[in-house]
């Protein structure tokens, strides 16, 4: 990669990127954290609806990508009255990186359908991307009564 255009790149966010207004959009948002196995597990968890019982929506990203790119999506999503779970995955975000080996796309299906089972959601609507869409997918086979 030539210096100039790692040079240009610097200068670009140094000088026109703002972090704080990263941190002001994410923070508009509800974190936490929770062990699940052998994972130090970041979710965003969002409730919709108070007066009627809203539909859990489970959003999954991908590799290399955050929970960050869900931050459009989840304010439209919590107004149509559905409650949001987005978390993060492991070493991505706020999720601390494995501790173990064989953390695969399976055992990641598992943890997220144990978060989904912890706070309370028997039954969730799935989207992912990337990434996501493969642990989204193992969660339909391997949990079919979730979603």
């Amino acid at each position: 990669m030539p210096v100039s255009y790692v040079n240009m790149v610097a200068n670009h966010l140094t000088d026109f990127y703002e972090i704080s207004d990263v941190h002001n959009v994410l923070n508009q948002f509800k974190h936490f954290k929770t062990v699940i196995g052998d994972i130090n597990l970041h979710f965003i968890h969002m409730v919709g609806s108070e007066e009627k019982k809203s539909t859990p929506i489970i959003l999954l990203h991908g590799w290399p990508s955050t929970v960050w790119e869900f931050h459009k999506s989840i304010p439209m999503l919590v107004e149509q009255g559905y409650t949001v779970v987005a978390p993060s995955l492991p070493g991505h975000g706020f999720t601390d990186p494995p501790t173990v080996a064989g953390i695969s796309p399976s055992v990641m299906a598992c943890a997220y359908v144990k978060l989904m089972y912890k706070l309370g959601y028997c039954r969730f609507i799935i989207h992912g991307g990337d990434w996501g869409t493969i642990i989204g997918s193992l969660i339909t086979y391997m949990y079919p009564e979730s979603v």
